[in-house]
Order: C-alpha cells, then structure tokens, then sequence
C-alpha cells in the first residue's frame, strides 16, 4: 500500500508500477511528463488522489491490469483515465476537469484484445471529448456503454505525442 504521497515535477511518469497488486490511496501527482499513474498486468485500487497537469494520461491501465479508481480528482491531462489491452477500468465519484479526453479504451498492442471502463458516478467539466474509443472497447457510464466502431492509428497517435514532448 501505497498511502499519503506526493509526486510531483517529473520528466516522465510519475508512478509506474507493472505486475502488482495493492492499493494506492491519499496521494497527489503533480505536473509530471508522461503519465501520472501507471499500471500494467496489475490489481490496483486507486482512492482519495489528487492528480494534476499530467503529460499524457491521468491514470492509465494496460495488459490486462484491473484498476477501481474511487474518490479521486483529475485535472489537465490530455486523457483522464485509460483502459488499454484488454484491462478493465471502475471509475466511482470521480472529478474530471479541463482535459482533452475524458476517458479513452482501446488496444495498443497486437497481442491483446479491446478493453473496458465502468463508471458509477462522474462529474466532467471542461473536457474537449468524454470519449476516445477504440474498435470494439467499451465505455459504461450510468448503464450507457459506448463501443467503439473503429480502429485506431495507435503508433501515429503516441507519435505526436511523442513529438510533441520533444518541442
């Protein structure tokens, strides 16, 4: 368990952690360069944090993680929260503020399949798109899911970021 922390100013992510299970609670990440939090093939619970101006995504998720994010904040990311490769995101009472996506679920690597965000309860200001879904990922809010109808440039998409950080 992870609990109280504070991560801040950072050139690339700010809390990566593959292959584990726990819960990271109370924390605040701040100003990082990539991502904020990022698991991968991981059993995470995500309570109480605070995260602001991220890089790329708030809170991500890969290769088949499954990540509960409760009672947290989000604010100034380009991706809020991420479900990539065949994970599954819960997302419960969570803020989401001046980010370019809301949520985004799609596969970045070939070897994995679509993947899936459930969210109970959110309230989303100034965001450019709630969605970013790739071909067949889902996302569930209230009981509304939304799949995806096409595949994504992924390489293309990480590249202008990529590029971007660069500048």
């Amino acid at each position: 368990m992870v609990d109280s922390s504070e991560i801040k100013n950072t050139l690339s992510d700010g809390f990566d952690a593959d292959f584990c299970t726990g819960t990271l609670k109370n924390s605040k990440f701040l100003n990082t360069g990539n991502d904020c939090i990022d698991f991968s093939g991981s059993k995470i619970s995500i309570l109480h944090c605070t995260i602001q101006g991220s890089g790329d995504k708030g809170i991500s998720g890969g290769e088949r993680s499954t990540l509960v994010v409760k009672d947290c904040s989000v604010e100034n990311a380009s991706i809020a929260i991420a479900s990539k490769d065949m994970s599954e995101v819960r997302v419960e009472n969570t803020t989401i503020e001046h980010c370019s996506f809301g949520f985004a679920a799609y596969r970045k690597k070939a070897e994995f399949g679509p993947a899936k965000i459930y969210v109970k309860s959110v309230h989303i200001s100034d965001v450019k798109s709630t969605y970013l879904i790739e071909l067949n990922s889902t996302v569930t809010i209230n009981g509304i899911t939304k799949v995806g109808k096409e595949r994504f440039d992924i390489d293309s998409m990480y590249s202008a970021f990529s590029k971007q950080k660069e500048l």
